[in-house]
């Protein structure tokens, strides 16, 4: 329940037990090779295409 008792949440919020989250790997993708590969990927494949 929320500190404020007289708070009312906005309808438009989501729940966060509606929230579908992802599996996220901290130790690989936190990792500075992994990001660096993952940047210079993105730059080659999407930067590159045609606006």
């Amino acid at each position: 329940s929320p500190a404020n008792k007289t708070f009312k949440p906005d309808p438009r919020i989501p729940s966060m037990a509606d929230v579908k989250l992802i599996r996220y790997d901290f130790e690989k993708y936190g990792k500075a090779a992994e990001r660096k590969r993952l940047i210079e990927r993105w730059t080659r494949e999407v930067e590159a295409l045609p606006r």
